[in-house]
């Protein structure tokens, strides 16, 4: 315990770790409160590109946790800050919730389906064979296959779902190319939590 008193910065992961579902974890409020109270520097990290920061804080706010939006960082706003060093102001075909699809907007990027710099692919309930037959012709033509995260499923209240691993897989096997992810455990998305945190 002292070690972990010790530490100035803390990156947290969400689900299964401060809720499970729409139910808080045991212990979870008491370290939120903890970390506020000894002014420690922190921040949410989540591989899901669903929400938005604004969503995950109202959730949060919901089971009785108070924090700020720029305590937030998802897979979704590292995938948007990743591709816009690579391809600013690029276009993308996306296969994903709004808060995936705003992140990329506010990085600079327009939605294309005709000819997208990249595909790009997060968790969402809004998947069906249209969108995959799009998104194989697209990497086809020469876009590049993104993934969010890497994850081949999720915790849900219902038990587990498909997550992005599994949702991008069919677009792969059709083109024979690997998609690139983001997400944890990618050390990417980690260097973008640590910088935002502003913590070593």
């Amino acid at each position: 315990m002292e070690v972990l008193r010790r530490k100035q910065g803390f990156i947290i992961d969400m689900d299964g770790v401060i809720y499970h579902g729409n139910n808080l974890l045991p212990g979870a409020k008491d370290f939120v409160n903890w970390l506020k109270a000894e002014n420690k520097q922190f921040l949410f990290l989540t591989n899901s590109s669903e929400r938005s920061q604004k969503e995950l804080q109202q959730k949060l706010e919901r089971l009785g946790i108070d924090v700020g939006e720029e305590h937030f960082y998802t897979s979704a706003l590292a995938t948007a800050g990743f591709l816009a060093t690579q391809c600013p102001d690029g276009s993308v075909y996306v296969i994903g919730e709004a808060g995936l699809t705003n992140a990329l907007y506010n990085a600079g990027f327009s939605m294309n389906d005709v000819s997208p710099d990249y595909v790009v692919v997060g968790d969402t309930r809004a998947y069906n064979f249209e969108k995959i037959e799009k998104a194989v012709h697209l990497v086809l033509k020469g876009a590049k296959l993104i993934g969010t995260n890497a994850d081949m499923t999720g915790p849900s209240e219902k038990g587990i779902v498909p997550s992005t691993r599994a949702l991008v897989a069919p677009i792969e096997l059709a083109t024979g190319k690997h998609a690139y992810f983001v997400g944890k455990p990618n050390p990417l998305i980690m260097r973008h939590a640590l910088k935002r945190l502003g913590s070593k």
